[in-house]
């Protein structure tokens, strides 16, 4: 793609406060942000905003890259 122009990366979201991580019980939720060297879980807008980023033209050297956002958290 990158011949055409196009960048591709890879976008890894860690653990994010979501409808569907908030129907996890507390107690694993606050076991899993414990783990989190931030100390709290991610927002969607901690996603977005690097979406955002990289669909923008200051990211068009930025291609082939999986990027973690996961507050420091790599598994």
């Amino acid at each position: 793609m990158a011949r055409y122009q196009v960048t591709v990366n890879a976008i890894c979201p860690g653990f994010i406060d979501t409808q569907m991580t908030r129907g996890i019980p507390d107690q694993i939720r606050e076991q899993q942000v414990a783990k989190i060297p931030l100390g709290r879980a991610g927002q969607p807008a901690d996603v977005a905003a690097l979406v955002a980023f990289l669909a923008s033209n200051e990211a068009g050297y930025i291609t082939g890259e999986v990027i973690n956002v996961g507050g420091g958290y790599v598994l």
